[in-house]
């Protein structure tokens, strides 16, 4: 099986894993998840989950290299997210995004790092098919 096709079998789990989180939210407390507008535990465990399974799919399969790329893009993805709002924010007086729950300084969030982790493995894996 392709790398590639490990890490998005692994993402996609993640998702499924989500949905049935959110079910159960829904089953346990008779109310929709959509009803409640403030942000639960299990919306954020489901939201930094999805780059977690598919890094995990990578180190099943015997691939613990990307452990590393993922915790590099995790600290880089995040740090470059916030200066370049800063840097935005100072030129042009504009705020492109906010995040509201988990907030880093309003630039980046708590929640947003392992998906810079995820996207690091992606763009990782991306090149390696590219041959760069």
């Amino acid at each position: 099986m392709h790398v590639l096709q490990i890490f998005i079998g692994g993402m996609i789990l993640g998702v499924i894993v989500e949905l049935l989180m959110n079910y159960l939210h829904e089953l346990i407390l008779k109310k929709p998840l959509k009803i409640h507008h403030s942000f639960h535990l299990v919306q954020r465990i489901s939201m930094v989950s999805i780059p977690i399974w598919g890094l995990a799919a990578l180190v099943l399969y015997n691939k613990p290299s990307y452990i590393y790329v993922f915790f590099i893009a995790a600290a880089i993805g995040p740090f470059l997210e916030m200066m370049s709002g800063k840097v935005f924010h100072k030129l042009f007086h504009i705020k492109l995004w906010k995040y509201r729950y988990g907030a880093i300084g309003t630039y980046t969030s708590i929640y947003a790092v392992t998906y810079w982790g995820g996207a690091g493995i992606l763009f990782a894996l991306i090149a390696k098919l590219a041959g760069i």
